[in-house]
């Protein structure tokens, strides 16, 4: 499928960029990095996710060992048990469903187990071992940019409740650390029209998006001046039809739309100033590269490829399609063509397709996805006792080649992520 492998926006250099066509005008390098900040590694602790005593990783050590996370069976509580649960999941905020309080809750409720709980913690590691001194993560494949490979790398931190000051009523995070140098580097980046000299928009929206989650968990007022900075220059970047592509003003794709539209969508539950015009000529741009009525979506014009009405329907579901909506019915249906295993090897688009069956529900989710896509990922994560343990092999499309490790393993991670990374009216569906 031509256009059926956008880059992801990925770290190490460049997190996300979908290169299907010409490339994009090179971004100007910076003048100056911020100083580098040294990094401590965190103490010995108990792994907020796994509750497995994590060892300090630190650059001399060797490869760190899995953590022991028997995968427990799955069990179906009862009826009032679920009544239970799904009342208290309800009383969540926005971002207060991440807080590892709620960790038991959150998968109990959408189908996360053991395994996978473990993979993530496994990946985080890896995460933490690929970090430079002065905080940034370089892209490992062929995109050049450090803000956006760290932007990327920030948010699988940031949706497993990891940030650089306790959430409410949550200790510490042992990546605390982390997750601060990280922020601290993107922020030294900004300038003063509020962009981060990204090689496109795909790097300024992840970059955006980390600022907005740091701040809508943590209320820190540090961020919030740098946060609604990105913010103002995405919208003013947004062309007239409503998308966005690699430049301002440039006529939109679906993959860089797909990232704007997360990224603004973050903000405003983070409580940041987002137009509802900006979000919602979004729709806009959909109508011109949608097919089947609005159940196939192409990348710059009408089509149907399988990333492409991932992430188009994603931007549905935010912008209202709801679970009896019979066009998201028809675009369900068309992804589950294309359902998780090995022969078909895209996680730019298991990224996409996961959140859009997992706000959609019910029993494609609960038994024709998430079971397929969890065990997937579980199943092909580097387990060898490398300096990879953790990581996910890169796969063949853009995401792979362009965003390398570092982007193939955000991805994972924040597919592995989605039982709590955000809030889903489907709440298991069940």
């Amino acid at each position: 499928m031509k256009h059926d492998i956008p880059p992801a926006s990925s770290p190490k250099a460049n997190v996300a960029e979908a290169k299907v066509g010409p490339e994009p005008p090179a971004a100007k390098v910076e003048p100056e990095a911020p100083p580098a900040v040294k990094k401590e590694a965190p103490p010995a602790t108990v792994d907020e996710i796994t509750r497995v005593v994590v060892p300090a990783p630190t650059k001399g050590d060797g490869p760190l060992s899995p953590p022991s996370a028997p995968n427990a069976p799955e069990t179906t509580p009862s009826e009032p048990k679920l009544q239970e649960l799904r009342t208290r999941y309800r009383s969540l905020g926005n971002f207060e469903v991440r807080a590892p309080r709620h960790r038991e809750l959150t998968l109990q409720l959408l189908g996360g187990n053991d395994a996978s709980e473990a993979a993530v913690a496994k990946g985080l590691r890896w995460l933490v071992r690929a970090q430079k001194d002065d905080g940034r993560w370089d892209i490992d494949g062929t995109v050049n940019d450090s803000v956006a490979g760290t932007g990327l790398a920030l948010l699988p931190f940031l949706a497993a409740g990891h940030a650089h000051k306790p959430m409410k009523g949550e200790k510490e995070s042992p990546y605390a650390k982390t997750v601060e140098y990280g922020l601290s580097y993107i922020k030294g980046k900004q300038r003063a029209n509020g962009g981060f000299g990204t090689r496109d928009l795909y790097g300024h929206a992840i970059a955006t998006m980390a600022l907005c989650e740091s701040y809508g968990m943590t209320q820190d007022p540090t961020l919030k001046k740098a946060a609604q900075a990105g913010l103002d220059y995405l919208v003013k970047a947004q062309h007239w039809v409503g998308g966005f592509r690699y430049t301002p003003g440039q006529a939109g794709d679906t993959s860089v739309t797909g990232w704007c539209l997360q990224c603004m969508n973050s903000g405003q539950l983070a409580g940041f100033s987002v137009p509802r015009e900006a979000m919602y000529k979004v729709a806009n741009y959909l109508d011109t590269v949608q097919t089947q009525d609005g159940a196939a979506y192409g990348y710059t014009g009408p089509g149907a490829t399988a990333t492409m009405t991932a992430a188009g329907l994603l931007c549905r579901e935010y912008l209202g399609w709801g679970p009896k909506n019979p066009k998201l019915v028809a675009g369900v249906e068309n992804l589950k063509k294309n359902p998780p295993r090995k022969a078909f090897d895209n996680v730019y688009y298991y990224y996409y397709a996961t959140q859009v069956f997992n706000k959609f529900g019910g029993d494609d989710w609960d038994k024709v996805w998430n079971p397929k896509m969890r065990d997937l990922l579980v199943d092909t994560q580097d387990n060898s006792n490398t300096a990879n343990m953790g990581s996910w092999v890169p796969d063949k499309t853009f995401t792979g080649t362009g965003g390398g490790r570092l982007a193939t393993t955000s991805l994972s991670l924040l597919t592995l992520e989605v039982y709590y990374r955000s809030k889903t009216s489907s709440i298991g569906g069940k």
